[in-house]
């Protein structure tokens, strides 16, 4: 319609949950609306209604004065007929009602597909904010919040928890030959190791460029060597040569009053004897 114009204003409250709000310029359609909620008749329909209540009038009034209009025998049928014309005015009420229930209910279901759709955008950027575009993994910033949550879990229940960092090795120099696709590549086939490798409820995070934490809650230090072993030897896929993709690593075990910091630095501690020891084994 010439001359509308809508705006919808989207906002965000306390619990991340979006509100929406539409309003409109056209004169006309808040005229439409502000008369449904008011629960004004259409012209059309009112003077159906003030057709219909005269004629009731009309033949009820001579009726109760005992008169008979010309044309009707008895007064017996003005009443008749003045009740049919009750029920006929009844029925443009409900009709008219009915018209009101599925015009509120269309719009209620406008709305609620479209609170859908933004609440389903909020929660996307959300995720962003949290993932790793390019693994798919968690990034450093979750890690800050959740690592805290886990080990304040850990404490009260007291059951075990393992920290476990990963550094590719010579990552640089991979980026260095095969140029960024080769090292985007070889982050990707890591990734995907991880995933194939750890259980649901542990977490893997992508914290630098070549640097990953995983949390394994509920898990024994034992377990570890294997989940190492299985990713041992993978190789990731460039235009159809293959790159190795080896790594270092070190493991710190949670002990009673340890913080989230306290972990990270001793995983950095392990990982850098780790990086020693292979270097000089080479």
């Amino acid at each position: 319609m010439v001359g509308s114009r809508v705006v919808r204003r989207v906002s965000q409250d306390d619990d991340g949950k979006v509100a929406m709000a539409e309003s409109t310029n056209n004169p006309m359609a808040n005229g439409d609306r502000a008369g449904t909620a008011r629960g004004t008749l259409p012209m059309w329909l009112r003077a159906a209604v003030i057709v219909l209540a005269l004629g009731t009038l009309a033949l009820l009034i001579p009726s109760l004065m005992g008169k008979t209009l010309p044309g009707l025998a008895s007064p017996a049928q003005e009443g008749m007929m003045a009740f049919a014309l009750l029920v006929l005015l009844f029925a443009c009420y409900v009709y008219y009602q009915q018209k009101i229930i599925f015009r509120i209910s269309g719009r209620l279901d406008e709305e609620k597909a479209e609170r859908t759709r933004l609440e389903s955008e909020v929660q996307s950027f959300h995720q962003m904010t949290l993932l790793d575009p390019l693994t798919g993994l968690y990034n450093r910033h979750f890690l800050e919040q959740h690592l805290t949550s886990e080990l304040a879990r850990c404490e009260r229940h007291g059951y075990p928890l393992n920290l476990l960092k990963i550094d590719l090795r010579d990552f640089r120099k991979v980026n260095s030959y095969y140029g960024p696709a080769g090292g985007d590549a070889v982050l990707k086939a890591f990734a995907e190791c991880l995933r194939r490798s750890l259980r649901n409820s542990d977490l893997s995070v992508r914290v630098g460029p070549d640097e990953f934490v995983i949390v394994l809650p509920e898990s024994v230090p034992e377990r570890v060597p294997h989940i190492l072993a299985r990713m041992s030897g993978i190789e990731a896929e460039l235009n159809g040569e293959r790159i190795p993709i080896s790594f270092a690593a070190g493991l710190v075990s949670y002990q009673h009053g340890m913080k989230a910091q306290e972990m990270l630095e001793a995983t950095d501690a392990e990982l850098a004897a780790d990086k020693q020891t292979r270097s000089e084994e080479h």
